[in-house]
């Protein structure tokens, strides 16, 4: 028998929650639960103190690194524009792993991103 904790560990379950995640414009919550996730018949509402995803690797088998999407906040936090709309962080762990390829200009501030031997411009420069 399984309970909903550990439902938290059911790699399955959890592509399939997490591949239903999109912007809660039910009509229903929207303000306090900016999330949704539907499964079924059922709404599964969500909020976060951030982002409800974030991204801890690289896959080297797909193209889904798109630098230009990249920003990072003065805190250093970084994201990259999200398949379910808006920003998801960055994980700190492959933020390390990718530090070195970001450019700043004089004050400090990121303005590019090394990419395939090329320096991709930041658009969006927070």
């Amino acid at each position: 028998m399984k309970n909903f904790t550990a439902a938290y560990k059911d790699v399955p379950f959890l592509n399939f929650f997490y591949a239903r995640i999109k912007e809660n414009k039910t009509g229903r919550y929207e303000d306090t639960f900016p999330w949704v996730s539907l499964c079924g018949i059922e709404r599964n509402f969500l909020r976060c103190d951030d982002t409800p995803l974030v991204y801890t690797e690289l896959d080297p088998t797909e193209q889904s690194l798109k630098p230009s999407t990249l920003s990072m906040t003065s805190t250093g936090r970084v994201y990259h524009k999200s398949s379910i709309g808006g920003k998801a962080l960055v994980a700190d762990k492959l933020t390390d792993k990718l530090y070195h390829r970001f450019r700043f200009d004089k004050d400090g501030n990121p303005i590019g991103f090394e990419f395939e031997n090329q320096i991709v411009r930041l658009n969006d420069v927070k």
